[in-house]
């Protein structure tokens, strides 16, 4: 398949969703606010639990916080053989969901690289879930922090690898955006992975008619989000190569294996695209 294939912005943008999903949709969200008011109440009990133990001890509650939010998570290979296959990479992953960050901290000893939210409230609430999963979090924002990160890292790449969504925005499943080379060609292997998510009821992860917020609502209220993960063969940039050539070829990997186009428009134009719509 040629994943070259002329597409435009919106394709990959804009989701749609059938009559008949939302009529299931409808019939549906009574018990979806039951069910997510009761995820609610469970997600905060699991959290107050969680600050009082050991990072040791919360190890063994990662499946039940997976469990209550409803998050299946399967491999195409063993998760011990799949952990020891990815420390000490980058792992290049596109951009399905606000949930995609389950993926990497499911396997503990990871490193991700996040926009950190505003807010002592928002970032402390960040670092300590993420830190009582046993994984890190790099603030993109900080330039003089990831340098000092990847210092560090390079030193003793046998504790942790670093997951990264060179996106930088949530595609459609219809194609990808142009992969930012800025932390994929860093003298670092990478490892492609390609993540492959869905709904019941044939609803849109990333519903374009929803916000942020609705979105992150609607996944509450379902009774499950399902990912298939697949950790694609390690590469690294050739001598003649340029980042940007290199952070392609690994944007193409992944849309090959998806069969789906993979285009040149960046996270900056989907931005301009959507100011336009409101």
């Amino acid at each position: 398949m040629n994943v070259e294939q002329n597409v435009s912005l919106e394709d990959i943008i804009i989701s749609h969703e059938s009559k008949a999903a939302h009529l299931i949709w409808f019939f549906y969200r009574p018990f979806g606010i039951v069910l997510g008011l009761t995820r609610f109440m469970l997600l905060v009990i699991y959290l107050l639990i969680t600050f009082m133990l050991t990072v040791k001890g919360n190890q063994v509650t990662n499946n039940l916080l997976l469990f209550i939010l409803g998050i299946r998570i399967s491999y195409n290979m063993r998760k011990d053989k799949f952990r020891q296959y990815i420390i000490g990479n980058i792992v290049a992953a596109n951009h399905v969901s606000i949930y995609d960050i389950f993926v990497s901290l499911n396997v503990r000893n990871t490193a991700t690289l996040l926009y950190k939210p505003e807010g002592p409230l928002n970032k402390f609430i960040i670092d300590k879930v993420i830190g009582q999963m046993n994984g890190t979090t790099w603030n993109l924002l900080s330039k003089r922090e990831l340098a000092v990160h990847f210092k560090e890292w390079r030193k003793n790449l046998s504790k942790k690898a670093v997951f990264v969504v060179p996106e930088k925005t949530v595609n459609n499943g219809k194609g990808l955006f142009l992969f930012d080379p800025e932390f994929i060609g860093k003298g670092f292997s990478v490892i492609p992975l390609v993540i492959d998510i869905s709904l019941p009821f044939g609803l849109h992860p990333h519903a374009t008619h929803l916000s942020y917020l609705g979105r992150l609502q609607r996944l509450f209220m379902l009774p499950y989000t399902s990912f298939k993960v697949s950790a694609l063969s390690k590469k690294n940039k050739k001598e003649n190569q340029t980042r940007e050539e290199f952070a392609k070829e690994v944007q193409t990997e992944i849309a090959e294996f998806l069969k789906i186009p993979s285009t040149n428009y960046n996270h900056l134009d989907k931005k301009v695209f959507v100011e336009k719509k409101q």
